[in-house]
């Protein structure tokens, strides 16, 4: 599914583990309690997506753009985030656990995970 077109979709409840979402706009898309595991996310607009308890473990977000996404308890746990843009609301409630960033990782303004980059 790679470049798709999907902004503003309905996928709550989907079920993406290990789906290949590389360049698709999910923006304003409905994602909540998503299950997308170990997907690949690269370059992808998910701006303004409503991600709220989405399972995003071991995905692949480099370089995807979340801003104004909604990521209340989301698991970014293991997810690669080099150069992906998370100025995101609710940021503080995600869990980066384990995650890779960068410095051209781009966070909210006074936000820093607990760790150090990957």
């Amino acid at each position: 599914m790679s470049r798709a077109k999907l902004s503003s979709a309905v996928l709550r409840n989907a079920c993406l583990d290990e789906a290949i979402l590389d360049g698709a706009n999910l923006a304003g898309a409905a994602m909540m309690l998503v299950e997308a595991r170990k997907a690949s996310f690269r370059m992808a607009d998910l701006s303004l997506a409503g991600l709220n308890f989405a399972d995003l473990e071991g995905s692949d977000l480099r370089e995807a753009t979340l801003k104004g996404a909604d990521v209340t308890s989301v698991s970014f746990r293991g997810c690669r985030l080099e150069g992906a843009d998370l100025r995101c609301v609710r940021v503080e409630t995600a869990d980066f656990h384990e995650a890779i960033w960068d410095a051209s990782t781009l966070w909210p303004e006074g936000f820093r995970p607990e760790k150090e980059p990957g």
